[in-house]
């Protein structure tokens, strides 16, 4: 039971903020690997997280809720994702949904033991590990260019290997470094590096968000603490930081820079993606689980993509937990944005993570949903007396389910992809790891037959069925499998003429099969014509525009099997 206007557990009086504390070191790790991008690290992190929780309640003999929206937003995103589980397009993928949210839920509540002063000293941390690690990727950068060596991208991947979240993840540390009350001479050097890591992440959704941003900050300084001359410092800076990054990085920076327009592959893209998404969302209001995204899409996409996240958190967070899952997290951001009494710089971190995870998929690593979050901590909070051995309790069976759903991510992450189909065969990305390393064909038909009564939307399962009907020579059950591989390929070419191939082939090999090849042959041609009608003029404006100038042959090649006698 709640004790009214009890406060929070804190440090004893007297006693100083404490530091080196479990929960930056935790937040630590997740940044350097890989920003708790793949599923076992979060799992990992949960498992963790449950026994530091339990142990704080148990030596404070309370769990400690902070006051406002937040906790409670955060349990409706873990609700709204477990209600997905039942009509999921896989449930076991689905539940790895759940898992997270809670695995953010534990992460907030824990870091609500913490005082302000405390959480702004981790914050402090976090932004000159920030640096650390820009001034080492510029380095491995430079590394590579010296030596005569190519990135495979040509610019700063980080240690995220993504460039635009690991960009989005200095610009936040510089936002903490600028905005500190009190700034040390060594914060300058850091937010060079940070500066100049941003160019060179060649991130053209940063370089606009930094350049609002400084502007924001410029007509705040400019207008309320009526001071001109760190505006100043603070836009050579920009600039001296940007010339040097188009030095180094031999004219990519401004390149990328050049390329920011209306009619970019990137823009256009994303609002394709964005406008299938509505339509797939419109058709599953109660979203398809998390994962089942990247399977239903191929039913909606109107040009050629394949996507596992849809590059916008509050569209993805709907089509995992649906329509409320997407307005909780909108919620959830605004909240810690505009949390009364919170420092500025928080609230400006706070803003842009929210704002870029519009364009990109910035809270599937857990470490930046980690950040949001202990930047939404904060306030006098209310501590509900726990009875010691429940809370000891529920930690160890929190912690030994993290634990358990750790290992078969973690065989998957170092490609044991056996070990880990054995240990969670609900998982359709696991399933589907398993049956691409599989090299007996008996196996893998097993694993296909099990995927595909789970949906009939995995293309690989598919692909296997025609593998099984090949090496048997079944030309109809091989023109079946091929064309339900067919219609999750809309976009691609080689496979309409593969079809064709078949098909006409089968008429000569298995005649007796022909009413049905004639039958594949008429829906071949009527699924290229309503891909062809619905493709988006959108599609035409990006790097991979769809090519249909296989489509008059093709079409006469079905007609010509259609009329076969």
């Amino acid at each position: 039971m709640a004790t009214k206007g009890k406060k929070s557990a804190r440090a004893p009086k007297g006693a100083g903020p404490r530091v080196n504390t479990p929960l930056f070191f935790l937040l630590a790790a997740l940044l350097l690997l890989f920003g708790g991008y793949y599923d076992f690290l979060v799992f990992a992190a949960a498992a963790v997280l449950a026994v530091l929780l339990a142990l704080q309640i148990r030596r404070t003999g309370g769990l400690t809720l902070p006051r406002g929206p937040v906790p409670w937003l955060l349990l409706g995103l873990v609700l709204c994702a477990g209600l997905t589980l039942p009509a999921a397009v896989g449930p076991g993928m689905a539940l790895t949904g759940v898992l997270r949210w809670l695995a953010a839920l534990l992460f907030f509540l824990y870091a609500a033991t913490f005082t302000q002063e405390e959480r702004g000293l981790m914050l402090d941390s976090v932004a000159w590990q920030g640096a650390i690690m820009g001034g080492i990727s510029i380095c491995l950068f430079l590394g590579t260019l010296l030596t005569g060596g190519e990135d495979a991208n040509g610019r700063i991947d980080g240690f995220f290997q993504y460039a635009n979240t690991y960009a989005l993840f200095l610009l936040v540390c510089l936002a903490l470094l600028v905005g500190k009350n009190k700034r040390q001479g060594l914060d300058w050097p850091a937010m060079a590096v940070l500066l100049l890591g941003i160019f060179l992440t060649g991130s053209r959704g940063i370089f606009l968000l930094l350049a609002a941003a400084g502007l924001c900050w410029a007509i705040y300084r400019l207008a309320v603490k009526k001071q001109v001359r760190p505006v100043l410092m603070g836009a050579a800076g920009v600039l001296l930081a940007a010339v040097l990054a188009v030095a180094l990085s031999g004219g990519m920076v401004l390149d990328r820079l050049e390329a920011i327009t209306l009619e970019s592959s990137s823009l256009n893209g994303r609002l394709l993606y964005y406008l299938d998404g509505l339509e797939l969302l419109a058709q599953h209001p109660f979203g398809v689980g998390r994962g089942g995204y990247l399977y239903l899409q191929p039913i909606v996409q109107t040009g050629p993509y394949i996507l596992k996240s849809i590059h916008n958190e509050y569209l993805q967070a709907a089509l995992d937990g649906g329509v409320l899952s997407g307005v909780l997290l909108l919620a959830l951001v605004c909240a810690v944005v505009f949390r009364r009494g919170a420092p500025l710089r928080e609230r400006a971190a706070a803003a842009l993570l929210g704002l870029h995870a519009c364009i990109d998929f910035d809270f599937q690593f857990f470490a930046m949903l980690c950040l949001l979050l202990l930047c939404g901590v904060g306030g006098e909070g209310r501590t509900v007396a726990v009875k010691k051995p429940a809370v000891l309790a529920a930690g160890g069976v929190l912690a030994a389910v993290f634990a358990c759903f750790t290992l078969p991510y973690g065989l998957s992450f170092f490609g044991n992809s056996r070990g880990a189909y054995a240990l969670w065969p609900f998982d359709l990305s696991l399933a589907e790891e398993r049956l691409q390393a599989c090299a007996d064909l008996e196996e893998a038909g097993e694993i296909a037959d099990a995927i595909l009564r789970q949906t009939s939307l995995s293309m690989l399962a598919w692909d296997c069925k025609f593998a099984q009907a090949a090496a048997e020579a079944n030309y109809p059950a091989m023109a079946t499998y091929r064309y339900q591989y067919l219609q999750l390929n809309p976009y691609r070419p080689e496979v309409y003429q593969e079809m064709t191939t078949l098909l006409e082939n089968a008429c000569v090999q298995a005649p007796e099969g022909l009413e049905l090849y004639q039958t594949l042959a008429e829906q071949t041609a009527v699924l290229l014509e309503e891909v062809y009608a619905r493709t988006s003029p959108l599609a035409y404006k990006i790097a991979d525009a769809p090519d249909f100038s296989f489509r008059p042959a093709l079409l006469i090649r079905l007609e010509t099997i259609t009329e076969e006698r």
